[in-house]
């Protein structure tokens, strides 16, 4: 399975190609992998049911729906499959952007754009700091991050971790 733009009009190798960079195909903590295809750990496959849940069981053909499930490019895709479930789940709530489409709602606090800013600065370093977050979080296992809070240094990370127990 691979993501492609709703209004796109690229072959699927054009497409491919493009959006290969930002998905691990092979990660530890020891590596520093090239980003080539995607590689669906235990949280990519449960954030797409959550993506659906939201959805009411199918992600929407109506492209904005679809948009807002999905992501709307394939960077905010790749953020949404790491995305903690409390976000994903309660969107309306931690989401400042409002679509024109949806029913009036006041602005959220912002988390989500501030989750896909760390997500995005993570990636494009490809760095270790990356391949430990991947580690931790890939699994969906809440066992797996209470065990690694203790020893994480990195605040920025730890804030983000913890939205994962929720």
């Amino acid at each position: 399975m691979r993501y492609a733009p709703i209004d796109s009009t690229d072959s699927p190798t054009a497409i491919s190609q493009e959006n290969s960079i930002c998905v691990p195909t092979k990660l530890s903590s020891e590596q520093n992998s090239t980003y080539r295809g995607v590689f669906w750990t235990k949280r990519f496959v449960r954030n797409i049911e959550i993506m659906k849940g939201a959805a009411y069981g199918s992600v929407s053909p109506t492209p904005s729906l679809a948009r807002r499930t999905l992501g709307e490019t394939f960077k905010e895709f790749v953020a949404n499959l790491y995305m903690p479930e409390e976000l994903l789940r309660y969107r309306n709530r931690y989401e400042r952007k409002v679509y024109k489409f949806e029913p009036a709602r006041e602005p959220g606090t912002g988390a989500i754009e501030d989750f896909r800013d760390f997500i995005f600065r993570l990636l494009r370093a490809k760095g270790k700091r990356f391949a430990i977050f991947h580690d931790v979080v890939s699994t969906n296992s809440k066992r797996k991050i209470r065990e690694f809070l203790p020893q994480c240094k990195d605040n920025e990370m730890k804030k983000w971790l913890m939205y994962y127990l929720l």
